[in-house]
């Protein structure tokens, strides 16, 4: 597995190189294919050890579950959502009310793979307004400006939607807790 690594990383790598550069001839490939020998010899101490990789981390039976229409069409989702974000953001920054209402929330979740977590994380902490404070486990501590920014996450689209790539089950009016500050 770890010459499988090697190689992929060094073809990307190239590609990327290759891509970059635009430069095609043999003194200017021969520095590419140097350059890549080099970064793929210093981040090989990045990557685990076949016997020291994590059990519960990516492997080759969550891609077999992926819905790849729902995969290719998540992050222009999330693009929406974040540039509606912005606007509602600025919108409260620049009310001289300043409607804002920060509070942290906790909810459960029901997916089931740390990856579809960390998706889910991100997302969240992707989108102004917003930010995952915590995950332990199934449940979600996210921290909000203002209740209107987290309706999504009240509701359970965001979660749905990450579920819809894994093949999880959907949650229906997920249950939140408002942490006392």
């Amino acid at each position: 597995m770890a010459l499988f690594r090697i190689i992929v990383l060094s073809v990307v790598l190239f590609a990327v190189w290759l891509g970059f550069s635009g430069l095609f001839d043999a003194f200017h490939l021969s520095l590419g294919v140097l350059s890549v020998a080099i970064v793929v010899l210093w981040s090989q101490s990045l990557f685990p050890k076949d016997s020291e990789a994590p059990t519960s981390g990516l492997n080759p039976e969550i891609l077999l579950r992926v819905r790849w229409k729902s995969f290719i069409s998540y992050p222009f989702i999330l693009l929406l959502n974040i540039i509606t974000a912005n606007l509602k953001v600025a919108a409260m920054i620049l009310d001289p009310s300043m409607p804002i209402k920060p509070e942290i929330f906790s909810f459960k979740s029901t997916l089931k793979t740390d990856l579809a977590k960390i998706i889910l994380g991100n997302a969240i902490t992707l989108t102004p307004g917003t930010i995952t404070l915590d995950i332990e486990e199934e449940t979600f501590t996210v921290h909000s400006l203002s209740p209107t920014l987290a309706t999504s996450l009240y509701s359970g689209v965001d979660q749905n939607r990450v579920a819809a790539i894994f093949g999880d089950p959907k949650q229906r009016n997920p249950v939140i807790t408002l942490e006392v500050s």
